[in-house]
């Protein structure tokens, strides 16, 4: 009908099978999962995302999507036999954080504090998404308490998926890396002692470790 199919730059394309070509970003539906990733609808066809490719954290339990509509990336078309079709969420979810990063550079500064969620948990400290990008609030900034090292002693003061206000410590761009502080947000206790402790004063304290030369409390 001389008429030309036309698409606002960066919208979500409804998928047609004879137009879909890898690298498209279309909406797709998710219609079922198995044990090697997700099972979806793409222009009356069915489609497959490897487990894989689903992106964010690492996926234990797919049938959370089930019923979801999500943007994903053309990986591979095959037209012949049954007509193929294999999808990609992590590479929509990548070059969206990417261009939220370059926002936050202008936005982000040393000093500052801010809302994050925990995303990870790691033996030398926790992940924190702080919009868009990931810092790191290493084992030394994570509290005032002694905190050991392992997963286990980090999640005893943060849990995958909390909610936390984090200080700024270090912005390196160049390098991609973050550093936050959980601990300096709170404030140091022995800032606090100072006025709330003097000498000869009575307080009910917890013994916290015996050493051969007395203890220490709490």
């Amino acid at each position: 009908e001389s008429l030309y199919i036309c698409s606002r730059p960066g919208s979500v394309q409804k998928a047609q099978w004879e137009m879909l070509e890898p690298g498209q970003v279309i909406e797709a539906r998710v219609v079922g999962h198995n044990k090697g990733g997700l099972e979806l609808e793409v222009a009356d066809h069915r489609a497959f995302m490897p487990m894989g490719q689903i992106g964010g954290d690492r996926v234990t339990d797919p049938s959370v999507f089930v019923g979801e509509k999500m943007k994903c990336a053309v990986v591979r078309v095959d037209r012949t036999g049954r007509g193929n079709i294999v999808l990609s969420r992590r590479e929509v979810l990548e070059v969206e954080r990417k261009e939220q990063a370059k926002k936050l550079r202008d936005t982000l500064a040393e000093g500052q504090t801010v809302e994050g969620t925990v995303r990870k948990i790691m033996p030398f400290g926790a992940f924190v998404d702080i919009g868009g990008v990931d810092g790191l609030v290493h084992l030394a900034d994570l509290t005032y308490d002694r905190v050991g090292f392992g997963e286990k002693a980090v999640s005893k003061f943060v849990q995958e998926g909390q909610r936390v206000n984090v200080k700024i410590l270090k912005l390196d761009w160049e390098n991609d890396r973050i550093g936050l502080g959980l601990k300096q947000v709170a404030g140091d206790p022995f800032a606090t002692a100072v006025t709330a402790i003097t000498e000869g004063a009575e307080v009910t304290a917890k013994i916290t470790k015996i050493a051969e030369f007395g203890a220490f409390a709490e």
